[in-house]
């Protein structure tokens, strides 16, 4: 199956809504900075050396992301450099199966342990959020993520998943996505899609409405925040009649955040709090998750 992907790179408001007034998103990002920004603009390769052991925030996250940064190879290559207007991809039947893929597993599954690392910290420094609904959870052990399109099964397997635990099920409402140097645009941007399908098929309630998807991912030595929509006819189209190239998906990025330089980290984690806020706001546009909430609020007025 394919499809034409329109992908840009717009301001985090483009993509993420704010739910909370600016100086709370700003106390967010103060509570945030990791000991090394506040005493240097560039998170040098060896800044774990000089890392207090009782400054553990964001310490063994660092650990891992110099290790990742010194054994890249490639440039940096920007994600509005990278991305292109609109590009043709044909969605993998198992994206973990796709030959460039297969040979660098243990490299995207450490990607995606850091990913999961980095938001996790996020969710309990920010600790207010623990208190809100749902409960959301970071499982380690990898999970696949099933689809049909056209009456075909699919199947899309992140590197890592945010999980929200509702009342009688558990979904995924943010997925983790790796890189592999050298990637091609409509390979990266095809398992983009692929796990976007994957886990909107995992919040897909009883009505059909509009879904929006959420990915945390690496490229290069940046890392990226992606949205689309996919709209209530577009989902009943593709899953029964299938997609080709005249089926339109638009695909909102960020900008790729360098985390080792201190503008950069503010951004980046400016990006991830609002993300997680927002889809503990009950503004989301999760069916699931909103599914839960009407079921808690119909329990509570009865």
């Amino acid at each position: 199956m394919s499809a034409t992907v329109y992908a840009e790179v717009v301001a985090i408001d483009g993509v993420i809504p704010r739910v909370v007034d600016a100086s709370c998103e700003e106390n967010d990002i103060e509570r945030l900075l990791p000991w090394v920004y506040k005493h240097h603009a560039v998170a040098e390769g060896n800044c774990i050396r000089r890392w207090p052991m009782e400054e553990y925030l964001f310490r063994n996250f660092f650990f891992d992301w110099n290790s990742y940064r010194t054994g890249l190879y490639e440039s940096s290559v920007s994600m509005s450099s990278f991305l292109k207007a609109s590009e043709t991809v044909t969605l993998p039947r198992k994206n973990w199966k796709v030959p460039s893929r297969e040979g660098s597993v243990n490299l995207l599954q450490w990607q995606g342990r850091m990913l999961q690392t980095l938001i996790q910290a996020v969710y309990f420094e920010l600790d207010e959020l623990e208190m809100q609904t749902p409960e959301l959870e970071f499982p380690v052990a990898r999970f696949k993520q099933s689809y049909v399109i056209g009456g075909k099964r699919y199947a899309a397997r992140p590197e890592g998943a945010v999980i929200a635990k509702l009342q009688e099920r558990s979904v995924p409402v943010v997925s983790c996505a790796g890189w592999i140097e050298g990637e091609s645009r409509s390979c990266f941007l095809a398992d983009i899609l692929s796990i976007m399908l994957g886990q909107l098929a995992g919040n897909i309630g009883s009505s059909m409405q509009d879904q929006e998807v959420y990915i945390i991912g690496i490229h290069g030595p940046n890392v990226y925040i992606a949205r689309t929509l996919f709209t209530a006819d577009q989902i009943i189209r593709v899953h029964s009649k299938g997609c080709s190239e005249t089926e339109v998906v638009k695909l909102g990025f960020t900008r790729g955040f360098d985390l080792t330089l201190r503008d950069d980290w503010r951004e980046a984690t400016r990006a991830m709090s609002r993300l997680l806020r927002y889809l503990l706001s009950g503004g989301s546009r999760i069916d699931a998750i909103q599914a839960d909430r009407d079921s808690i609020l119909q329990k509570c007025n009865t």
